[in-house]
This record gives structure tokens, C-alpha cells and sequence, in this order.
């Protein structure tokens, strides 16, 4: 009777155990396929060597071996993905910071461009301020001119006038306009003259 053995593999040691519980962290953490995919890949075929050897019987220390590089292995490509991460967050961080910059220095010019223009506004209402007023005073100037050009026109014609009438006096009122002009009472300049007060009056 011929009897067949066959082998059977021998049971995972802890650092084997260890190395898939490392490796399965790495493929669930969903920074690490994204971020660190080459250090993931070498974790795996590190564990599968290691499982391969363990189902071949292989000495524990090889098979230890291998467990070790792929457990250092998902260890790796797990701080190789937080790094980037870090990383990651720290360019927004930075991104966001230049944007909040941008931000500030565009309400900044903005708040500059109000005033300027606010300033431009009141200027241009203090020139037309200033413009109208001057325009009035120019007006007043001309009013004042106006009328004493309308005054010396009167006053002329009023000494014209005057002149006119003196010269259509006759020499007899003349004389008495003298007098009276001397500040003489009509009984005066009648006893001057020679005539009657009634005719005093009369011219």
C-alpha cells in the first residue's frame, strides 16, 4: 500500500498577519491609490510574494522577510499620501490666502476708484459753483453798468434840460432866478429889482 502525503500550508506567522493587515489599510485609505499608486503596488507584490512563499512552505524567516518589506512597503506609500496631502492643503491654503489678497487689493481699488471719482464730482460741482458765481457778478456788472450809463444819460438830459430852459429865460427872470437861487425872499428881490412882489411870484 503506497501512501500519498500531501502537504498542506503552514499557518501565517504574526509578521505575515502583520504585512496584510498594513497592505489592506494602504488600499482602504483612499489618499493612497490616488497619491502614492508606484509604493502601493510594491506593497502588494511584496505581500503576495510573502504569501506565496508561506503556501510553499518556505522557512519562517524568509517568509518573514518578505512580510516585513511589504508591511514598510504600505507603511510608506501611507506617509508618502498623507505628505502629499499635507502638501496638497498647504498649496490651497497658499491659493486660497493669494486669492483672499487678490481679494483685498481689488476692494482696495475699487474703494480708491469711489473716491476718485466722488473727488472728480465735487470738483466738477465746485467749478460749476464757482462758474455760476462768477457768471452772476458778471451780470451784477453789467446791471451796475447799466444803470449808471442809465444815470449819466439822465443826469444829461436833465442838465440839457435845465440848460434849455435857462436859455429860454428872459433877462428879467434871469435876475430874479439869481436872486432866488441867493436865497432872497420874493419882497427882497422885488425891492431890487423894482417890481411888484406879485410879479416876483410870477416868474
Amino acid at each position: 500500500l503506497l501512501l500519498v502525503a500531501c502537504a498542506s500550508p503552514q499557518a501565517p506567522s504574526s509578521e505575515l498577519l502583520a504585512a496584510r493587515t498594513a497592505v489592506r489599510n494602504a488600499e482602504l485609505d483612499p489618499a493612497v491609490p490616488s497619491l502614492a499608486p508606484v509604493e502601493l503596488r510594491k506593497a502588494t507584490d511584496s505581500l503576495n510574494r510573502a504569501n506565496a512563499l508561506n503556501d510553499q512552505g518556505a522557512s519562517l524567516a524568509e517568509v518573514g522577510s518578505a512580510a516585513y518589506v511589504a508591511t514598510q512597503q504600505a507603511r510608506t506609500a501611507m506617509a508618502l499620501a498623507r505628505a502629499k496631502g499635507n502638501d496638497a492643503a498647504i498649496a490651497g491654503a497658499e491659493l486660497e490666502r493669494e486669492r483672499a489678497r487678490a481679494d483685498m487689493r481689488s476692494a482696495e481699488t475699487r474703494r480708491a476708484q469711489a473716491q476718485t471719482s466722488t473727488a472728480q464730482a465735487q470738483t466738477t460741482r465746485a467749478r460749476e459753483q464757482t462758474a455760476a458765481a462768477e457768471q452772476r457778478a458778471s451780470g451784477a456788472e453789467l446791471q451796475a453798468a447799466v444803470a449808471q450809463d442809465t444815470r449819466a444819460r439822465l443826469a444829461k438830459d436833465d442838465d440839457a434840460a435845465l440848460r434849455q430852459r435857462h436859455a429860454s429865460l428872459s433877462a428879467r427872470e434871469r435876475e430874479v432866478l439869481a436872486r432866488l437861487a441867493a436865497g432872497k425872499l420874493n419882497k427882497q428881490i422885488a425891492g431890487e429889482l423894482g417890481i411888484a412882489e406879485a410879479t416876483v411870484k410870477f416868474h
